[in-house]
């Protein structure tokens, strides 16, 4: 992916947009629990569905965008993510707490770290080794002696 001899930078697997609605949406989830743990009997129903369709939806949502929870080198972030917001929704009283939000930002940071890992991986990995450097420097030279020598010929016979 080579442009002009600039390298192309890949976008992150969640952009800008899409961030902001995954954690829009996270935070509404969190929200209505809120809202609904002062109500007794309620707050267990609640919160428990709301943690289920929020680990259902954006663990598709992290699929769509080919974000794996378990692989990648930041797979230990993401899956400490995922497993602590969780736990956290599934305890009474304590599911007020935020964690759907702290989960979704905690695996699209992870992501984004990731992908610039990645980025620069691919960088340097396109980078020409010093011998690939001093052959060009070399055939450069070469024609360049080349052409001075048929300027001379050129010069020499007119």
């Amino acid at each position: 992916m080579q442009e002009s001899g600039l390298t192309k930078k890949k976008p992150p697997r969640v952009g800008n947009i899409t961030a902001f609605f995954m954690i829009l949406i996270a935070f509404v989830l969190d929200l209505v629990q809120f809202l609904f743990v002062w109500i007794p009997g309620v707050d267990v129903v609640v919160g428990y569905l709301a943690a289920f369709f929020a680990l259902c939806g954006f663990g598709v949502w992290f699929a769509v965008l080919r974000v794996n929870y378990f692989s990648g080198k930041r797979s230990g972030a993401k899956v400490l993510s995922l497993f602590t917001g969780t736990a956290v929704e599934l305890i009474p009283i304590i599911d007020a707490l935020p964690a759907i939000t702290a989960g979704v930002i905690g695996i699209i940071v992870s992501s984004r770290s990731e992908d610039a890992l990645e980025s620069k991986t691919v960088a340097l990995s396109r980078k020409p080794s010093k011998t690939q450097r001093v052959q060009k420097v070399q055939e450069s030279r070469a024609t360049t002696a080349a052409n001075d020598n048929h300027l001379e010929e050129e010069r020499l016979t007119a």
